[in-house]
This record gives C-alpha cells, sequence and structure tokens, in this order.
C-alpha cells in the first residue's frame, strides 16, 4: 500500500544512476513559495530514491545553511530533518526502477502547455512572478493579464 512516510533526509540511500540534470535555483524557489509536498519517491525493492533527487539536494543544502525549514519539513529532536517521501511502490527489476526515473522526468518535459489555459491562471506579480522566473518562464504584462512568453523561453 502507498503512503508517505517522513524519513531522515540524509538517510535516504539515491538511485545508483540519475541521468537527470537539475535546476537547483527553481526548486529552491518552489520549495518556498509552496513548500515541501511530497520530496520524493522511494522503490521498495531497490530501497532507493527514484523521484525527487533535486528537491533532496535542495533540501540538503539548505539543512546545511540552517535555514528554516520549509513547511512540510519535520526536525527530529537531533535536529535533522525529516522528509516526506512516498513509499509502497515496488519495481519488477532494476532496470524498469532506472526506466521510471527516466520516464517520470520526461513525460513532464514532453508534455508542454496549453497557452490559453495557462494564461487564465491568477497571477499576482508582487507575490508569484519571481517563482515563474525562477522556473524558466518568462512572464510579460499584457493588457492588464499576466502572460507567459514562449520565445523568451529558459
Amino acid at each position: 500500500m502507498r503512503r508517505i512516510e517522513r524519513m531522515r533526509l540524509h538517510e535516504i540511500p539515491r538511485a545508483v544512476r540519475n541521468p537527470k540534470e537539475h535546476y537547483l535555483p527553481g526548486i529552491r524557489t518552489s520549495i518556498h513559495a509552496f513548500s515541501a509536498v511530497i520530496a520524493g519517491e522511494l522503490n521498495e525493492r531497490t530501497g532507493r530514491l527514484v523521484v525527487g533527487h533535486g528537491r533532496l539536494q535542495v533540501l540538503e543544502a539548505m539543512a546545511a545553511e540552517q535555514v528554516s525549514p520549509a513547511e512540510g519539513i519535520l526536525v527530529d529532536d537531533d535536529g535533522t530533518w525529516l522528509v516526506p517521501i512516498v513509499r509502497g511502490c515496488s519495481s519488477r527489476s532494476d532496470a524498469d526502477a532506472e526506466a521510471y526515473l527516466v520516464a517520470n522526468n520526461r513525460t513532464t518535459e514532453k508534455g508542454g502547455w496549453e497557452e490559453q489555459m495557462l494564461a487564465a491562471v491568477p497571477v499576482k506579480p508582487d507575490e508569484t512572478s519571481d517563482y515563474l522566473c525562477g522556473l524558466w518562464w518568462s512572464v510579460v504584462l499584457q493588457r492588464g493579464e499576466w502572460l507567459v512568453d514562449p520565445h523568451l523561453g529558459r
């Protein structure tokens, strides 16, 4: 059964290979803006992380800097950050675990955006424009609405 479990940040085993690069400043900005809802997913059969390597890397840096933990992070009596990890999933093989790691990242990259719907998302520049720019979105004010400019990219 799938569940969310708080795990000690520095004790979470990472995947043997993770070919995904991470935009750490954007991840950090997202954590500050929206909390650490889910820090990652652990494969029970391998005992290793399959999703969330970038988030954990950012959380480790934040913990080392001794900043206040984001909402969703608990702190153990010894000061160790306890982060929410999805547990209860098992792959059929190591190859399947690695394939899931890649597919989980790649499918979101390939999805793109429905621009009309995205333009309708209420964005208050004083609250979220820095966050949006941190995630490679260039936001422009046009006719009183915030729109994503797809030509500016990352």
